[in-house]
């Protein structure tokens, strides 16, 4: 039996939507795992902020470099 892509799709989506649906109908197993979730939560959002900052820094530094000011400071 060969499918196309659309059956493949198809096929693929509903797999999709009955994993998701049996993992939503676990509420406890959720609840669990929300307290793990939480804190990788924050882990990460600490980690994605110093990323931003280093990055804001980056892009200032670089707009500097080729200003006198940023020559005068070096």
């Amino acid at each position: 039996m060969q499918l196309t892509v659309a059956d493949n799709y198809q096929t693929t989506i509903e797999i999709l939507a009955t994993l998701v649906k049996d993992y939503l109908a676990k509420p406890e197993r959720r609840f669990a795992l929300a307290k793990v979730d939480e804190r990788m939560f924050l882990l990460i959002t600490a980690i994605l902020e110093q990323e931003d900052d280093e990055q804001a820094e980056f892009e200032l530094t670089a707009e500097l470099l080729g200003t006198p000011e940023f020559r005068r400071i070096a």
